[in-house]
């Protein structure tokens, strides 16, 4: 390795672990809902479970290793959605509820330390919320993401 690069290395093999496991679960959801993403990765993200660009890759926070399966699984369906369809309209939320029922459920009260994804208060100003307010938006570069809020980024 040459001087000045440093490589990033998952710090346990915990998180290699839920890595690999999350990909093989990604890559069996994106056929299911019949979708291709460009490519799959996981980053530290300080600010959101996961966001879908433009150009069809989906990211997920690594971070998503301390939360609930059913949590993670519903993040995966909801950037994987953002392949078929950009907005957060009703055509999304009923493709959400056809493959996550009960997804408004995994939202829970963020004062009680859950994984509550609606946009927090002061959200960012350059997001475009859906509709109904919440914290999954558009960016102006055109990605779609699901937020984190605020109590959430440091409870695990």
């Amino acid at each position: 390795m040459r001087a000045g690069r440093h490589r990033r290395r998952d710090p346990t093999k915990r998180v290699h672990a839920f890595r690999s496991g999350r990909i093989e679960t990604a890559q069996r959801l994106a056929l299911r809902l019949k979708v291709n993403p460009g490519a799959l990765h996981f980053e530290d993200l300080k600010d959101r479970w996961g966001y879908c660009s433009p150009a069809g890759e989906v990211t997920f926070a690594l971070d998503l290793v301390d939360k609930d399966e059913r949590f993670q699984d519903y993040v995966i369906v909801y950037e994987l959605l953002h392949l078929r369809v950009r907005s957060h309209g009703k055509r999304f939320k009923a493709l959400l509820s056809a493959y996550v029922p009960d997804w408004r459920d995994l939202e829970p009260d963020p004062a009680r330390g859950g994984c509550e994804v609606r946009r927090p208060e002061g959200g960012s100003s350059q997001e475009v919320p859906d509709e109904r307010g919440s914290g999954a938006g558009t960016t102006p570069s055109g990605k779609h993401s699901l937020r984190k809020s605020r109590g959430a980024r440091g409870a695990r």
